[in-house]
C-alpha cells in the first residue's frame, strides 16, 4: 500500500485583509493649495479603496473556486451525536455552514445517532435528530447510517424506508458514489458489533471487497478493528486494497495507520459521554473539541479534514492515488 501524507495547514482561501486609512477632512476656509492637496489625497484614497475591493473580490472568487472543484466530491462524517446537547447543536450548525460552502453531497453517520420509539430506547429520538440536523437546508442530503451501540438496527431500517434523507437498507450494505471525472468510490458499511459472530456478514464483506472496481474503497464501521476484529478485517483490507476505514466509537478525533491502511476516527460529534480511547499507534489525536470530518475525494487524491464547531481545520490527512507514489 502507498504511504499517507499527513499534516496541519491553514484552511482554504484564507487571505490577509487590506486596511485602508480613513479619509482626512479639511476645515472650511483652507487655502487653495491645501484644497488641491486634499483633492489629491482623496483621489489617492479612492484608488486605494478600489484596489482593495478588487483584491478582496479576487480572493473571494479564488476561495469559491477552491471550494467547488469540478472533479471533486465532498462529504461529511461524524459519530457519537445522539444526545441533543448544546455541543451537538453547535456541531450541527457548523456542519450546515460547511455543507453549504463546499456543496457536500452526503453525510456518513458513524453510529450512535438516534433511537426510534420505546422499543428501541429513548436516548435521542429521530424527531430530535431531525430538529438538530436536517433543520439546516444544506444538510437535507442523503445520510448513510452505520449501526452503533445504543440501538437495534431494525428501527433505523424501518424508518429509512419512509425517511426523505436517512439511508440504511440493511445492517450492512455498500454504496457506490460516482465522481464527476468518471471514477467512483465504493463505501462499505459494516455492522461491527456483530461482525465477529456473523459468518454471513463476513462472507458478504469478502464478496463486496472482491467485486470492488472503484478508484477508492472506504470501509465504515462504529468500532475500531482491534484484537480479534483486527485479525479478521486487516487481511481482507490488504488483500482487496481497502484505502481507509472510518469509525466513531471512541470519544476522540484521531488518525492512525495499520499496514498502510488509514484509520480515521471521529467520535466527537457533540455527545462525549464516555472515556476517550487513544490508540497506541495514533499519528494524530485530539480530545478537546467537538466536530466532524470534511472529506474531499477526486480520482487522484483523498483528503480528510478534521473540523471543529468554529469551522477551523485542526488536521488534514491526504492520501494520494494508488497509481502515484505517496510521500510524507
Amino acid at each position: 500500500m502507498d504511504k499517507v501524507l499527513h499534516g496541519t495547514r491553514s484552511s482554504w482561501g484564507s487571505y490577509q485583509s487590506l486596511s485602508v486609512p480613513p479619509c482626512s477632512t479639511q476645515s472650511v476656509g483652507t487655502s487653495l493649495r491645501l484644497r488641491k492637496d486634499t483633492k489629491a489625497t482623496l483621489v489617492a484614497q479612492g484608488c486605494m479603496i478600489m484596489f482593495a475591493v478588487l483584491v478582496v473580490g479576487a480572493c473571494v472568487l479564488r476561495s469559491r473556486q477552491l471550494h467547488s472543484r469540478s472533479d471533486d466530491v465532498y462529504f461529511l462524517s461524524l459519530g457519537n451525536h445522539c444526545c441533543g446537547s448544546a455541543a451537538q447543536k453547535a456541531v450541527a450548525i457548523q456542519m450546515g455552514v460547511t455543507a453549504e460552502e463546499y456543496k457536500t453531497k452526503f453525510v456518513v453517520s458513524l453510529g450512535n445517532d438516534f433511537n426510534i420509539g420505546p422499543l428501541f430506547g429513548t436516548r435521542f429520538s429521530v424527531m430530535n435528530f431531525q430538529d438538530v440536523f436536517t433543520s439546516h437546508p444544506s444538510l437535507r442530503i442523503p445520510w448513510y447510517m452505520a449501526v452503533g451501540d445504543y440501538y437495534k438496527p431494525e428501527g433505523h431500517i424501518l424508518y429509512a424506508n419512509i425517511s426523505e434523507y436517512l439511508i440504511m437498507p440493511a445492517p450492512y450494505f455498500t454504496k457506490k458514489i460516482l465522481l464527476p471525472s468518471g471514477g467512483s468510490i465504493d463505501i462499505v458499511f459494516l455492522h461491527t458489533k456483530t461482525l465477529l459472530y456473523d459468518q454471513v456478514q463476513v462472507q458478504w464483506l469478502e464478496r463486496s471487497l472482491a467485486n470492488n472496481t472503484a478508484n477508492w474503497c472506504i470501509t465504515v464501521g462504529h468500532h475500531l478493528p482491534e484484537n480479534q476484529l483486527r485479525d479478521l478485517l486487516l487481511p481482507l483490507f490488504l488483500q482487496y486494497g481497502v484505502d481507509a476505514y472510518i469509525y466513531g466509537h471512541d470519544y476522540v478525533g484521531q488518525y492512525s495507520e495499520d499496514a498502510g491502511v488509514a484509520y480515521i476516527e471521529n467520535g466527537v460529534g457533540g455527545c462525549s459521554q464516555g472515556l476517550p480511547k487513544i490508540q497506541d499507534q495514533a499519528l494524530w489525536t485530539r480530545l478537546d473539541y467537538d466536530g466532524f470530518i470534511l472529506h474531499r475525494v477526486s480520482t487522484l487524491q483523498m483528503e480528510f479534514m478534521f473540523m471543529d464547531t468554529k469551522g477551523n481545520i485542526l488536521e488534514r490527512i491526504i492520501i494520494q492515488g494508488k497509481k502515484k507514489a505517496r510521500s510524507r
